[in-house]
Parts: structure tokens; sequence; C-alpha cells
């Protein structure tokens, strides 16, 4: 089941940030979820590449693990590789 805020998927045709490049298309509303034991992001559109606020990044990884540890029960591991990631930085 995918989830989504109840408006269609793609593109809203707005730059809330303004544009990031040339390629910018502006924003974009999509879906996180699973089906058939894999996670999948529906961007209603094809897309190129997606810039996100910090805050917005974190958001969707959280989702993606709620998904992932849904079909798989979780992987501790996940946690030891970020904070080794931390450390390197």
């Amino acid at each position: 089941m995918l989830e989504q805020i109840g408006q269609p998927l793609g593109k809203t045709g707005q730059h809330p940030r303004g544009r990031l490049t040339p390629t910018d298309e502006g924003g974009i509303r999509m879906a996180v979820g699973s089906r058939d034991g894999v996670v999948v992001l529906d961007f209603g559109t094809p897309v190129a590449w997606v810039g996100l606020p910090p805050c917005e990044a974190r958001q969707i990884a959280a989702l993606l693990v709620k998904h992932a540890d849904a079909i798989d029960g979780g992987d501790p591991a996940i946690f030891e590789t970020a904070a080794r990631a931390r450390d390197v930085r």
C-alpha cells in the first residue's frame, strides 16, 4: 500500500525554494509504500532528480525504513552503518 497525502501524485507546478538548477521542474508529490515485498517510491511521472531540504530527506528516509522493516522485520545493521557514516564526517 502506498502512502500519499490525498492529492494526485506528480508535478505541482511550484518551486517552493526557487529553481535549484536550470533543469528544476518544481515540486513533486510522491508516495512511499511497498508492493510484493519491495519498497516503492511512486512519483506519478518520470523524474530525473530530486532535491530535498534535510528535514524532508529525513522524513522520506524514515518512511523508507518503516516500509522496509514491515517487509523483513528490520535489519539492526542499518543503524551500525549509519553510526559509522556519522563518525566518518
